[in-house]
């Protein structure tokens, strides 16, 4: 080895030191991509979960409310068959009256 060999230069210590940087910013980079996609993934999954409980939310209001509505429903059916049948029976007794009133 030689005395030359052994000497550091400013101009050698320049250009290790821009390769380190370089070889720095390299890996900052990678990493900054890699969280990035890390940070990707684990917005898009908890997305996915909030999504997913918001429709289950929506369709047990929906099957609420359909219950509620059928329930309604069949209560008007009953209601309107009770009258029809109170109706039919109203025009039989005033048959009856005036039949009874006739003789």
């Amino acid at each position: 080895m030689t005395t030359r060999d052994s000497i550091v230069t400013k101009n050698f210590l320049e250009q290790k030191l821009q390769a380190f940087g370089m070889e720095i910013f390299a890996k900052m980079d990678q990493q900054k991509e890699e969280l990035k996609r890390e940070l990707k993934e684990e917005i898009s999954e908890d997305m996915d979960d909030k999504l997913t409980r918001l429709k289950s939310d929506i369709f047990v209001r929906l099957d609420q409310y359909a219950g509620k509505q059928v329930k309604e429903e069949e209560e008007e059916a009953a209601g309107a068959l009770a009258q029809k049948r109170m109706s039919d029976q109203l025009e039989d007794h005033e048959e009856r009256i005036i039949t009874l009133e006739k003789n």
